[in-house]
This record gives C-alpha cells, structure tokens and sequence, in this order.
C-alpha cells in the first residue's frame, strides 16, 4: 500500500483507524486554544502542506502561491505577536 492509500478497511490493520483517531485529537486540541490560534493553525498547514510537497514530490510552486504563501506566514505572525 502506498502512503496515500485510501482503499478502505478491507483487512481492519488499523490504516483508516490512525487517520481518524489522529484528526480527531487535532480537531480536539483545536477547540482547546483561541479561535485567532486555531484558523492561523489551519492557514500554516496549507504552508506546509505546499512546501511539502515542494520538496517531497517536485511540485511546481507559482509565483502567486509563493506570494500566498508568504502573506499567509505574516499574518500568523502577527496573529501571534497580539
């Protein structure tokens, strides 16, 4: 199985259990913190997403996306600096 398989549960070894389990801790923890710290939370991981992906798998970034990016990054700065 690939690292992005989503096949299904056919044999219960746990690959759609971590997922669910793992997002619902995220999902949780989330309504522990500021709704400011929470969205600039989910802003990030497009970030990272996108770099990740930069890196990972040779994804072509535009440079609109890079600008996105980039403005994505200052407002979670400053969201935190308040």
């Amino acid at each position: 199985m690939g690292f992005f398989y989503t096949g299904g549960c056919r044999d219960y070894d746990g690959d759609c259990i971590k997922p669910f389990f793992s997002t619902l801790l995220v999902q949780f923890g989330v309504t522990q913190i500021k709704a400011v710290e929470a969205s600039s939370f989910f802003l990030f991981e497009i970030v990272v997403a996108a770099i990740s992906s930069y890196f990972l798998i040779g994804e072509i970034i535009a440079l609109q996306e890079w600008l996105g990016g980039i403005l994505i990054i200052a407002g979670v700065i400053l969201a935190s600096k308040n």
